[in-house]
C-alpha cells in the first residue's frame, strides 16, 4: 500500500519487484536488493527467478542469504535458460500489480520506486520507464544524441520499468523463435515492440545522458559476463545493430506501420532477406557481428584484439 500524491488517496495494488541472475552475476545481487529494501515506498514483494538449466535447481548460496535476510521474497524456477526473459514469466502470475523490471546489478536510488509510481499516476495506462536514450540516423548509422532538442527526442532504449497492471503485451511471451533470433539477450527491445504492436504508451522521467541516474555495482560488468560485451551497446555499431534486429521484430509481427510513426525519417526496406535501417547496414555491420559472436569460445587476448578492430 502506498500514498497517491497526485490523487490523494490509498493504492492498495501489490507492487512487485522482479529481478534474475545468473552465475556470474549473482554475486552482486545483495547490494542490489539492500537498495531496493531502503526505497521510499516500499515493495509488496522481491521475486527472484531463476533457470533451472543454469544452476541445476541448486539454490546459490548468495539467493538463500538474501531469503534469510528478508530481502528476497520468492524464487521461481524457470525450465530452460531464457537469459534475461526468465523474469518476465511474472505477468502469467502478477499482471494485476504493478510489476517493476530491475537488473542484477544496479544500486538503486532510495526514490526510484516513488518516482516510478508518481509518474504512473500523471501518465494512467502508461508504461513507465526509468530512462530513454534518444537516438537518430547520422550517414546510415543510428547515433546517440547529445543534449536532443525535446521534440527530437526518439524514446527507444530506455529500461528499468514499472508496468501498471494489465498493461504488458502477453504475446511478447510467445514467439520464442523470433525473440532468440533477434533479441536473446536484450529483451527490453523485444517488449517494446510488441508494446508498439499493441498501441500501449511508454513514458520515460529520465535522460540517460542525465549523470548518476543509477549507480552500475562495481565489478559487475566484466567483459566476459556476457556475448554482449563482443558487441558493445555504447557503440554505433552497437546502436545500429539493435535497430537492424527491431526492425526485423517489426516485420515479422506486423508493426511497421507503428514503428514508422515512431522515427518519420527512418525508411525501412528489405535488404538480401533482411530488413535494415539506413543504408549499406545489414551488410558489413550485420555480418560483421555475426562473426564477432563466433568468437567467444577463443583465448581472451585473441577476443579483445577482434574488438579493438571495431
Amino acid at each position: 500500500m502506498y500514498f497517491c500524491i497526485f490523487e490523494n488517496r490509498m493504492d492498495t495494488t501489490p507492487i512487485i519487484v522482479n529481478f534474475t541472475t545468473w552465475i556470474k552475476r549473482d554475486k552482486f545481487i545483495e547490494h542490489m536488493l539492500e537498495s531496493i529494501s531502503n526505497q521510499t515506498v516500499k515493495p509488496s514483494k522481491v521475486i527472484c527467478w531463476l533457470s533451472e538449466e543454469e544452476y541445476s535447481k541448486q539454490m546459490p548460496e548468495t539467493v538463500k542469504l538474501c531469503l534469510q535476510k528478508g530481502l528476497i521474497n520468492d524464487v521461481y524456477w524457470v525450465p530452460g535458460n531464457t537469459k534475461p526473459y526468465k523474469r518476465w514469466e511474472t505477468f502469467r502470475k502478477n499482471s494485476d500489480a504493478y510489476n517493476f523490471m530491475i537488473d542484477d546489478d544496479i544500486i538503486y536510488a532510495p526514490d526510484y520506486i516513488e518516482k516510478m509510481l508518481a509518474e504512473s499516476a500523471l501518465h494512467p495506462g502508461h508504461v513507465i520507464d526509468y530512462y530513454y536514450q534518444a537516438v537518430d540516423l547520422v550517414d546510415g548509422k543510428m547515433v546517440y544524441l547529445e543534449n536532443p532538442h525535446p521534440e527530437e527526442k526518439k524514446l527507444f532504449l530506455s529500461g528499468y520499468s514499472c508496468f501498471p497492471p494489465h498493461t504488458f503485451p502477453m504475446e511478447a511471451l510467445e514467439h520464442n523463435s523470433i525473440r532468440n533470433k533477434y533479441f536473446s539477450m536484450c529483451d527490453d527491445n523485444w517488449i517494446h515492440s510488441w508494446m508498439l504492436k499493441k498501441h500501449i504508451p511508454l513514458t520515460a522521467i529520465a535522460d540517460h545522458n542525465d549523470e548518476g541516474y543509477l549507480n552500475t555495482i562495481e565489478g559487475s560488468q566484466g567483459k566476459d559476463n556476457s556475448i554482449w560485451y563482443l558487441h558493445n551497446a555504447n557503440t554505433t555499431f552497437g546502436v545500429s545493430q539493435q535497430y537492424v534486429n527491431t526492425v526485423n521484430i517489426l516485420h515479422r509481427i506486423g508493426a511497421v506501420k507503428e514503428g514508422e510513426a515512431i522515427w518519420p525519417q527512418i525508411k525501412v526496406w528489405k535488404y538480401r532477406t533482411r530488413y535494415c535501417f539506413g543504408r549499406n547496414l545489414g551488410s558489413l555491420h550485420d555480418w560483421k557481428y555475426q562473426l564477432l559472436k563466433l568468437t567467444h569460445f577463443l583465448p581472451k587476448p585473441i577476443r579483445q584484439k577482434l574488438r579493438s578492430l571495431e
